[in-house]
């Protein structure tokens, strides 16, 4: 990672200031460590963009395909998940739920997107997989995104976290600040781009997204 350097313009020394000189280069010595010692930085692969994480990750890892950004979706689908009864895992999925919505993505169900299967181009699944470690003290987590292929028929995976950190059990104080680094940290430089952008689809896809997604919600209404 490059260090750039400030230019401050220099003055002569102030006598009354001798012997705070030290006191203050010191204590910002200090605070930089600490903040080392509490983080650490991450570089995104495909982009080259470097991350200031809030937690020194003993595993981080994303990975995405370019030529299929998760900024062009605009709903998603849970997948189900092994453990769906579990107090934790229902809390990690309502935080999911509320950092995608932050992000302007809108929530479908398996049955709307039968219903309706336009809504599916712009619709990504989401599988959710964790395993926590008492006697480590440590928590695996693991997001992967994917998309139907209609011609194939299956799902294909183009976007994937894993992350691997300190913290027993599973809760929302230990995965909300996990998801703050890949949903809200802007990375080091000019770039303003997250791990996981924003919903950034055209005005015009997003209003017949949400026409199509009314549609197939009318036609599950009337089955009822």
């Amino acid at each position: 990672m490059k260090h750039y350097k400030s230019k401050i313009k220099q003055h002569p020394p102030n006598p009354l200031q001798r012997g705070t000189k030290s006191k203050i280069l010191l204590l910002g010595f200090v605070l930089v460590t600490c903040m080392l010692v509490t983080s650490c930085f991450y570089t995104h692969q495909t982009t080259g963009d470097t991350y200031v994480l809030h937690t020194d990750y003993e595993a981080f890892l994303v990975e995405d395909r370019p030529d299929n950004p998760v900024s062009n979706y605009i709903g998603y689908c849970f997948l189900p998940v092994n453990d769906p009864e579990d107090e934790n895992v229902k809390d990690s999925l309502e935080i999911l739920t509320y950092f995608l919505s932050n992000h302007g993505y809108k929530q479908i169900i398996k049955e709307e997107m039968l219903a309706n299967p336009d809504i599916i181009p712009k619709t990504f699944m989401l599988g959710f997989g964790h395993h926590s470690s008492f006697s480590h003290d440590t928590i695996q987590v693991q997001i992967n995104l994917y998309y139907l292929d209609v011609e194939k028929k299956k799902n294909q995976m183009f976007w994937s976290w894993q992350a691997k950190f300190d913290g027993y059990p599973l809760c929302r104080s230990t995965l909300e600040p996990a998801l703050n680094d890949i949903f809200f940290k802007e990375p080091l430089g000019k770039s303003k781009q997250p791990l996981l952008p924003k919903m950034s689809a055209q005005s015009n896809t997003y209003e017949k997204f949400m026409i199509d997604l009314a549609k197939a919600r009318m036609k599950l209404q009337k089955k009822k």
